[in-house]
């Protein structure tokens, strides 16, 4: 895994399998903790190369793999990510963390990934002048520069596109189901792998969605209208919930949606466990509005007004036993 790690950041890797990597980084914590030593020192080591110094770049981040085991490299490494730290609580100037994962160039354009955590959520303005917001655990590969006759990007997990126009080159998304293509709009993509279905809820302008297997549009949307690709069948329909789209301010709603449900969304916005032993919150409904700056115990509180229940914590504080 190590040597995947390498290749990683040395940009060797193909994009299924840079989404793979990035997927079994969110699902294991120990190797989380070892990609995000590896980002941050990859990351300061970048900061003062040139774009006609890559070469130098690339060869100080292969030097640092070969001594990374080592004590004394170790001390520095923890230095320099003290100063890290600092850099960054500067440049965000915000409560949330981005991690922006930039591969070396061997090019002149790169393609980059930018990966947020459970917990987090992060925006991006590509080089077109497009505006991306991506909620938690989503993955957003990008080219530095859009050439050629589109402005492709690959998504997986959840973002809200405000595209700028240009009618000489659409922009497309595209996800493990389907290509969302646009000239100019606002739109959110929900498109969990796990999830079973991808959404495209259009908020002003107009987009053509894909499926994967064919190459005509199956579906056009207007504005404030929404389509659920599942199980290969589109089912359009009009937007009836968009308080939806203010997770990007930290504001999370739910409209009549069951307990188990909310409690798994919960698990994402906060980067917890929540183990369910009490069984009859099955069926409870709940309808209500949460900002994150509320936090989970605070918003586990507000829930038990609708079923009562206990609440158990490990020592860390990451999973919650519902009782």
């Amino acid at each position: 895994m190590e040597e995947k790690l390498g290749n990683y950041f040395q940009g060797k890797l193909s994009h299924d399998e840079r989404v793979e990597l990035l997927r079994s980084v969110e699902s294991d914590e120990s190797l989380k903790a070892e990609f995000l030593k590896m980002q941050n020192v990859f990351a300061l080591l970048n900061l003062s190369v040139e774009e006609d110094d890559s070469e130098e770049g690339k060869e100080s981040y292969i030097d640092f793999l070969k001594k990374k085991n080592h004590l004394k490299f170790r001390l520095l490494a923890t230095r320099f990510l003290k100063y890290a730290a600092i850099i960054a609580i500067v440049v965000l100037s915000s409560i949330m963390l981005t991690l922006r994962i930039t591969e070396l160039p061997d090019l002149a354009i790169s393609e980059n990934t930018l990966f947020v955590p459970a917990g987090q959520r992060a925006m991006i303005k590509l080089h077109d002048g497009t505006e991306v917001w991506l909620n938690a655990r989503t993955t957003l590969v990008y080219p530095s520069q859009f050439t050629g006759s589109e402005r492709r990007v690959f998504l997986s997990g959840e973002a809200f596109f405000s595209v700028s126009k240009n009618e000489d080159m659409p922009f497309i998304v595209s996800t493990d189901q389907a290509d969302v293509k646009v000239l100019g709009t606002k739109f959110n993509i929900n498109s969990y792998p796990d999830a079973g279905f991808s959404q495209t809820s259009l908020i002003e302008g107009s987009v053509e969605i894909y499926n994967k297997e064919e190459k005509k549009a199956a579906v056009i949307l207007e504005p404030n209208q929404q389509a659920t690709l599942k199980n290969k069948e589109f089912t359009v329909e009009e937007i009836t919930f968009p308080n939806h789209f203010l997770w990007r301010e930290g504001i999370y709603c739910f409209d009549n949606e069951s307990m188990p449900v909310i409690l798994k969304k919960l698990e994402m916005y906060f980067n917890v466990d929540i183990i369910v032993k009490n069984k009859a919150i099955t069926d409870v409904m709940v309808t209500g509005k949460f900002r994150q700056t509320d936090g989970i115990d605070e918003i586990l509180r507000i829930l038990r007004k609708k079923q009562e229940f206990k609440i158990e914590k490990n020592i860390d504080g990451d999973i919650i036993t519902i009782k």
